[in-house]
């Protein structure tokens, strides 16, 4: 369970899928706002979105 979470790995069957880490809003935003470089951010899923 990810809630509550702002950043966090995926195991699929017990293995870590490198590179990949996910992020919240709330971490994204954050980033943005103190213009830190060297992040790049893709969006993997929408949870206000129409399903």
């Amino acid at each position: 369970m990810v809630k509550n979470q702002t950043i966090f790995k995926v195991y699929l069957n017990e293995i870590l899928h490198i590179p990949s880490v996910f992020v919240s809003d709330e971490f994204r935003n954050t980033v943005l706002e103190s213009d830190l470089k060297g992040f790049e951010f893709i969006t993997v899923w929408d949870s206000e979105a129409n399903m």
